[in-house]
């Protein structure tokens, strides 16, 4: 399932998501809480059970850059994955 963020004009999968909540040792819950989307709809996004609003994927991905993580598209050698925004420290 491709997600798209429009916010970000990138397309934001499920592994991602579950990628930058361990870069920040953040639970389904806190995040939840953070985006104002309830944890059940966070689990299920993540695992495909449900497809996701483009408000939600919007609100994640705020959370997020908010603490300086970027979602970067794959590519021939390496597939999608999250990365450190230049100049930030995760805390």
């Amino acid at each position: 399932m491709l997600i798209m963020s429009t916010y970000t004009q990138i397309v934001i999968l499920p592994v991602q998501l579950r990628m930058a909540r361990a870069a920040l040792q953040m639970t389904v819950r806190e995040l939840g809480s953070l985006s104002g989307i309830h944890a059940t709809t966070v689990s299920r996004i993540e695992t495909e059970q449900t497809k996701p609003h483009r408000s939600s994927m919007e609100a994640f991905a705020k959370v997020f850059r908010e603490r300086g993580l970027l979602f970067v598209a794959g590519d021939d050698l390496a597939g999608p994955g999250v990365r450190l925004a230049k100049d930030k420290e995760i805390t």
